[in-house]
């Protein structure tokens, strides 16, 4: 049909070219947003396969520490030689229907509700497949310089920034400058994570200890410390699993935490933990009715936290475990744990702030994170900043260092501490990313870009514990909502109502499929179906959903250009 002399033109989206830095969930999620809102891109991943941390590496006993890379040098450090901390019992911490992308659901036939690392890999692996991006993907290649140069002449992008030279190296070959090679891009999304560098603290009298010291990021089996007295510091998620799983191996087991923290089951009742946290409960409820009613819950599952591992603050505060043995093992007595922090150590023990000490101890493992905003990559700015390997602590949507420009030249994506799973919400941040390359999301001024990054801070600081590990902290439905806004992928009731998928939406477990449902990328069809898979708790993709992946399949390819 021709239009109407009156109608106004259809609006005209820029196409860009962009570097993704990152070949795992993240810049999986980055690649294929971009190249369906019509950019150019190319993702650049180090290690010879996608997946980021899920791609295991086992440690060699050999070598139960890092190293240096051959290849690395002051100007051209590589990414360090153990990427992944992935050890062989690992698996979700969020259930399988939560976790998956919006558009590409994970099938119950082939996934158990909380699966192991192989898998969530394979099904990486999967997803690439099928949206058609290892063309996109040079593998075994080192980002190992950003410069950005100055927005003027032929330097300025088409995103209206400053061009960004993207300095990459091939994994394997020497450092001399003739083996880095330059390419020029639009702009340059990184979605390298936060993992990789893991923080080991300079304890008083390290030197002194004469048993194991090590870093649960090189951590892969309970083995290692069968009959070992070991002591594991901090109590985040990997700490509760390795602590479960080392029971049964080690001759005793010790926890140094200095909050405590609350330990979730995956199952409640039957059901996923998650299936007791829905749309309705994270944005109808008060907060603080809202941490009441699930304290009192996991009392009711679990009875009450014993006193050394309850937490001062509330539940919601700060990014919970999920482990269904942890809590019943610290009531047995077989998991020790000392609410305090590590003074010194001995030639064979640990004194400890509170006095008391651990003494006869094998081995330490240091549960400490990672240093998350460091990059394996210099950024050298075009305004004559400071060159930088780390990731801004402002940022706008948590994405996006503030600028006037109207598309910024460099993005910072899936760095957010999520108090959920982490797929959907690198899946929305790649979607605003996208748009707003392309002009489908104006970015507002800079006061603006500003006003809104204070309001979020005081918001974080009202609701989480304080540490820098919260600066970049959301609630999932609210933050993807957000994102979503400009898009007009939001699920509101009345739209919901309309399509028969309120219950599924609302009440139902938080699927991701939810952001598909409407508004710019929706794929309706495929996301119906998959909400209402999940909220009759089917055992099998259904019939309407096989259908809109193959459909969704064949317009990719056609997209492409590609024959199969």
């Amino acid at each position: 049909m021709m239009a109407s002399e009156n109608e106004p033109p259809a609006p005209h989206f820029a196409k860009r070219k962009i570097a993704i830095i990152g070949g795992g969930p993240t810049g999986l999620a980055a690649l294929k947003e971009c190249l369906a809102e019509g950019h150019t891109a190319v993702a650049f991943e180090g290690r010879p396969e996608i997946g980021g941390q899920w791609a295991y590496q086992p440690i060699p006993p050999s070598n139960p520490s890092p190293s240096s890379s051959p290849n690395a040098s002051s100007k051209f450090p590589l990414y360090p030689d153990v990427w992944s901390s992935m050890y062989d019992s690992a698996e979700l911490n969020s259930c399988r229907d939560t976790t998956s992308f919006g558009d590409f659901p994970i099938d119950p036939a082939r996934y158990e509700q909380y699966f192991g690392h192989a898998k969530m890999l394979q099904y990486l692996k999967e997803y690439a497949e099928h949206f058609d991006l290892m063309p996109c993907i040079r593998l075994s290649t080192c980002v190992v310089e950003v410069e950005f140069e100055a927005a003027e002449g032929d330097a300025t992008s088409k995103a209206g920034g400053p061009t960004a030279v993207v300095r990459t190296q091939k994994v394997g070959s020497s450092t001399t400058s003739s083996d880095v090679e330059e390419e020029k891009f639009d702009a340059v999304l990184v979605c390298t994570g936060h993992l990789t560098k893991p923080v080991t603290p300079d304890f008083e009298g390290r030197d002194k200890y004469e048993g194991g010291l090590g870093h649960s990021h090189y951590y892969r089996s309970p083995e290692t410390y069968k009959g070992k007295k070991t002591v594991l510091i901090g109590q985040g998620s990997s700490a509760i699993d390795i602590a479960t799983e080392l029971t049964v191996h080690a001759k005793e087991v010790h926890m140094v935490t200095r909050r405590g923290g609350w330990v979730i089951p995956k199952w409640v009742l039957g059901k996923p933990a998650e299936a007791w946290d829905n749309r309705v409960t994270q944005l109808w409820i008060p907060l603080g009715l809202s941490q009441w009613l699930q304290t009192q819950l996991l009392n009711l599952v679990m009875g009450t936290h014993p006193p050394l591992l309850k937490p001062d603050h509330k539940i919601l505060e700060q990014n919970a475990s999920c482990q269904q043995t942890f809590v019943p093992l610290v009531k047995e007595g077989k998991i020790k744990i000392h609410r305090t922090t590590i003074e010194e150590l001995s030639e064979n023990g640990i004194g400890l702030a509170d006095k008391s000490k651990i003494d006869d101890v094998d081995a330490i493992i240091c549960c400490t994170g990672y240093s998350s905003r460091e990059l394996p990559f210099q950024i050298k700015h075009a305004d004559k900043r400071q060159n930088s390997n780390k990731v801004p602590h402002d940022l706008y949507k948590m994405i996006v260092p503030v600028t006037n420009n109207t598309a910024p030249s460099v993005y910072y994506l899936g760095f957010i501490d999520l108090f959920g799973p982490h797929l959907p919400t690198a899946e929305a941040q790649a979607r605003w990313v996208a748009a707003a390359l392309s002009g489908r999301i104006n970015l507002p001024d800079e006061a603006t870009q500003k006003a809104e990054i204070e309001h979020h801070k005081k918001l974080r600081q009202e609701r989480f514990v304080g540490s820098e590990r919260h600066d970049l902290a959301a609630y999932p439905v609210e933050y993807i909502d957000d994102l979503m806004t400009p898009l007009g992928a939001v699920p509101t009731t009345w739209a919901c109502l309309k399509k028969g998928v309120w219950n599924a939406v609302f009440v139902g477990v938080t699927a991701a499929a939810q952001w598909r449902l409407f508004g710019h990328g929706a794929c309706e069809q495929l996301a119906k179906a998959s909400v209402k898979r999940v909220v009759a708790e089917k055992k099998e993709m259904s019939l309407e959903e096989k259908a809109g992946l193959k459909a969704q399949r064949e317009e990719i390819l056609r997209a492409r250009k590609v024959t199969k």
